[in-house]
This record gives C-alpha cells, structure tokens and sequence, in this order.
C-alpha cells in the first residue's frame, strides 16, 4: 500500500510539473511582448533607448535557477549601454508579471570595441565611466525626454565608438 501510494504521488507529481508551461521559450516570449504593452517601465525604456540595439529578456524564466528577473538592455549615442533590472513574481498561466523590486539602472560608456581576427573568439570592450541609478532618477530622465544631464551624466553625444553595433 505504502509503495502504491509513493507511486501515486510521484505520477501527480510529474503531471503537474510537466502542466505547469513554466519551460518554454513560447511562454518567455509571450510574458515579453505582455510587458512590451503594458508595464509603464518597459514602455519608458523602450522610449529612451530605442532601436535596433533594445532588447527585452527574462533571465531564470522557469525560477529554478533562481528568482525570475526583468531585463532590458539598450544603446545610446553609440557609444553607451543602458541596463534596467527588477525582480518579477510571473503568472505563467496568464503570461504576465507583477514588479516585486524597485528597478535599478545601469549607464556604461564603451570606449572601444576590440574586433578579433577569428571569428571564433568573440569582440571584446574597454569601457569608460559607468553610472547606476534608482527609479527618482529615472522619473527625472523620463520627465525630461531623456537628457541624462538632468540626473548629473553629461554623456558624449558626438564620439561614436568603431564596431559599436557589435556590442551585445
């Protein structure tokens, strides 16, 4: 009886982890559109560090490998990154997330792209100056359109860096 019930237990047991969507890089992709629409953040972000080089993730998507974590990552003036992270609880049956940390903000100056001869090794980056920032800031850069100078970062608008499209 004891051995059936254990049984029992493990076959519920795989039933619902394998019901529970939380592997697949459709859901990831679905959760990131739905912020893409509707968290005021994201939508901010995308403002500000608009193009080719913006892209939107959810590092530990399945929460195995630790707390899920919104990211965005852009670039500016080619020659910056700009990073936003924040904690999310997600509701993997709706493909959506709730904030459960204040954000944090990143700024990197990348003054040189080193392009190997190889392609098999991959570029590397000196960076310059690096700045990190809270959501007050944010408001601020927001309200202003962007202009880093209202936060305290004069950022070099006019120094664009050889092989910046290759920073990842």
């Amino acid at each position: 009886m004891k051995n059936i019930k254990s049984i029992l237990f493990l076959i519920v047991g795989i039933l619902l982890g394998g019901c529970s969507g939380k592997h697949d890089k459709a859901g990831h992709d679905m959760t990131v559109r739905y912020a893409e629409q509707n968290d005021v953040l994201v939508q901010q972000f995308m403002e500000i560090a608009p193009g080719d080089g913006q892209w939107n993730w959810i590092s530990y998507f399945d929460g195995y490998g630790g707390r899920p974590h919104w990211n965005s990552f852009g670039k500016l003036y080619d020659r910056y990154t700009l990073e936003m992270q924040f904690d999310i609880e997600i509701n993997y049956w709706r493909r959506d997330f709730k904030r459960i940390s204040e954000p944090r903000f990143y700024l990197l100056e990348v003054i040189e792209v080193e392009v190997p001869s190889s392609p098999k090794h991959g570029i590397g980056c000196k960076f310059g100056d690096g700045f990190t920032f809270g959501l007050d800031e944010w408001k601020t850069l927001v309200k202003n359109k962007g202009d880093f100078s209202c936060i305290g970062i004069e950022l070099k608008k006019d120094s664009p860096v050889d092989h910046f499209d290759r920073v990842r």
